[in-house]
């Protein structure tokens, strides 16, 4: 377990301190899916007992980023097929409807704030990976957020966290890479400003669900 690249912890709110080093370590790939996370070498790096190390691995459970098995210990959380499709159906429901909501209630202001997203995106695409996917994931986080409704946001939170670890460590990343990634945001962004619903949640869904989406479903 090789954690050497990231910085020891201050004594200050020690469980979140440490739950944010280690959804870093699990995000960046020094943790890798299906590696186990050991309490006392994770405490003894960031010079932390091992109980705020407990709770940050609890709240990391919450997350779905770790697995903890009973009598085996906590692990970093490895995706199937089952765990990816119920991830991405679960993204276009909950996404779509955000979508229609935000389309209700957009105000100028709103629009020009996430067409400075789309068009920092277009300018970045192909060139800056890391900044891309900052942009996509602030460009869903400020829908969500103008749709105003905030138990949607507490959900979506933990599924856009499993979704970017999948993204991260999957063959996925090079979508943005590609024009289509940036021509997909100005469609969502589109369609909830002509102010339909139903237009802004099928634009919302066509984007984050790939085509063979079904396929995924494990029966």
């Amino acid at each position: 377990m090789d954690l050497s690249g990231f910085e020891t912890v201050s004594h200050t709110s020690l469980s979140s301190e440490t739950a944010d080093a280690l959804r870093e370590a699990i995000m960046e790939g020094a943790l890798e899916p299906g590696q186990r996370i050991v309490e006392s070498a994770v405490a003894e790096h960031f010079g932390v007992s091992r109980a705020p190390v407990r709770e940050a691995i609890m709240e990391l459970e919450k997350q779905g980023l770790v697995r903890i098995v009973p009598r085996k210990g906590a692990f970093v959380a490895e995706w199937t097929q089952q765990d990816l499709w119920e991830i991405y159906t679960l993204r276009q429901a909950l996404e779509g409807l955000a979508a229609r909501l935000a389309a209700d209630v957009i105000t100028p202001e709103q629009e020009q704030k996430l067409q400075d997203i789309v068009d920092q995106i277009k300018s970045l695409v192909g060139r800056d990976r890391e900044s891309t996917i900052a942009l996509d994931l602030q460009f869903h986080a400020e829908l969500c957020a103008i749709a105003g409704h905030i138990r949607l946001q507490e959900i979506l939170t933990s599924n856009h966290l499993q979704t970017e670890v999948y993204i991260r460590n999957t063959s996925r990343l090079v979508e943005f890479e590609s024009e289509g990634f940036s021509e997909g945001h100005q469609a969502i962004l589109d369609a909830v400003c002509s102010g339909d619903p139903d237009k802004a949640e099928r634009a919302m869904r066509a984007h984050i669900g790939p085509d063979d989406l079904g396929s995924w479903r494990e029966r």
